[in-house]
């Protein structure tokens, strides 16, 4: 036997003797500590938004006790919360609670509370909880309907853990914690990157479609808001001299695919959209015929970028706007990104109808005398293959780098679950600064 396989098998013959965690937090405590404070005593709240998964409170406001004193869950300075519905549960919404006003906290009915005893290490209870047998095991454990699962206090109450000395759980914390914040910042280079090529599309697809492909050509300048020049060689044209509406109902029934409009994905057979969305009607007839090469729009969230060409014949939903690409104008595909240009949206939200920029309603007859550029068929087929190609880099790119991530949490689990489980030789948690 090697001298770091002794290492492991005397950790793990001591932490063989496993205690529940009810011996070693109070769970879900009373509110007695603070029930002879004044109502306007200042204390924090915390929604479940506020808390991350890095062990810490991200955000929180102030509130006066008396506000949230009843109906709220009660916690306090070094207490570990942790969500406990689905899906904060599975993202691991939770903090050691730290930087309360006033060292108390109130938060979403939907927190477990855990207040370590004097003799636990704090950071080692919570990383218990992120192990990957917690997690596994709280989850099977969960009760209640789709959706709205909860994971039960008595699991947590039951659930064991090392019984192990608290010099020993400190040393395995600062251990974790070092390795973890190594894999959380290369995490968070990857998310930067990957959000500077989020960024590059809409930038890409405003450039393309108001300037070209070329550098150096002649421009001219517009009569359009949204964009000062455009290449001398390139029309200006109302977007009623490039598309027209149709107005086509099924009825009788002539089709039975029902076509969704999702932002990203564009538009896509009403079955592939998954849980989102509005129930789909039965009555068929009152739906629109919607026909290949149309564009299809969702009134309500094209100021969000919800459309896209619909690559089947099949019917949509009477809220959305169908529009009928002029063949010898433009190509589907290049009034496509046009309605998916960040700037040209952005103007579109003044003529929209509603409360709230991206929930305002666009209709036809504001949409139909708007001036957009129209560059020659050819050149914007050229574009759109330009574009098509580019986007398509950026999407891989950015699935890579999402799958990193992906990966990079996972190590984070396999680190932490290793660690308190004694997988990992004991000497290490003593160099944790190499």
């Amino acid at each position: 036997m090697t001298e770091n396989q002794a290492n492991i098998r005397q950790f793990q013959s001591s932490q063989s003797n496993e205690i529940r965690i009810r011996h070693l937090a109070e769970i879900n405590p009373s509110k007695s500590r603070i029930s002879h404070l004044p109502d306007d005593t200042s204390v924090s709240f915390v929604s479940l938004d506020g808390f991350g998964k890095d062990g810490n409170i991200k955000d929180c406001e102030i509130s006066d006790l008396g506000k949230v004193y009843n109906g709220y869950t009660y916690f306090e300075k070094g207490d570990i919360a942790i969500a406990k519905i689905t899906p904060s549960f599975e993202n691991g919404k939770g903090a050691i609670c730290r930087g309360l006003e006033n060292d108390i906290g109130f938060g979403s009915t939907e927190l477990h509370i855990l207040r370590p005893h004097n003799d636990v290490c704090t950071k080692f209870l919570w990383y218990t909880m992120r192990t990957k047998k917690f997690m596994d095991g709280a989850e099977a454990a969960m009760r209640g309907v789709a959706g709205q699962q909860r994971v039960p206090e008595n699991f947590i109450s039951n659930f064991k853990v090392p019984n192990i000395p608290y010099k020993e759980q400190q040393d395995i914390a600062d251990f974790i914690d070092k390795k973890v914040e190594k894999i959380n910042n290369l995490a968070e280079e990857k998310e930067k990157l990957s959000n500077l090529l989020h960024d590059k599309k809409p930038s890409l697809v405003h450039e393309y479609i108001t300037k070209g492909l070329k550098s150096n050509r002649q421009l001219r300048d517009t009569e359009i808001p949204w964009v000062n020049k455009i290449p001398e060689s390139w029309d200006l044209k109302p977007i009623r001299g490039v598309v027209e509406k149709r107005d086509e109902m099924n009825s009788p029934v002539q089709e039975t695919q029902i076509l969704s409009v999702v932002r990203g994905k564009g538009v896509i057979p009403y079955e592939e959209r998954g849980a989102s969305g509005n129930k789909a009607s039965d009555d068929l007839e009152n739906y629109q015929i919607v026909h290949d090469g149309d564009i299809v729009a969702n009134r309500l969230n094209l100021l969000i970028g919800s459309s896209g060409v619909a690559k089947q014949r099949g019917i949509c939903s009477p809220e959305y706007l169908v529009l009928v690409p002029k063949p010898n104008e433009i190509l589907p595909e290049f009034a496509s990104y046009l309605f998916r240009d960040n700037v040209f949206l952005g103007w579109l939200a003044h003529h929209g109808k509603g409360i709230k920029n991206l929930r305002k309603r666009v209709y036809y007859k504001d949409l139909r005398t708007q001036l957009v550029p129209v560059p020659p068929k050819e050149e914007q087929k050229t574009i759109v293959e330009k574009l098509n190609r580019e986007i398509d880099i950026i999407d891989k790119l950015s699935g890579l780098l999402s799958n990193s991530v992906e990966l990079l949490n996972k190590k984070e689990t396999i680190l932490i679950s290793a660690a308190i489980e004694g997988q990992i030789d004991s000497t290490e948690y003593r160099l944790v600064d190499n």
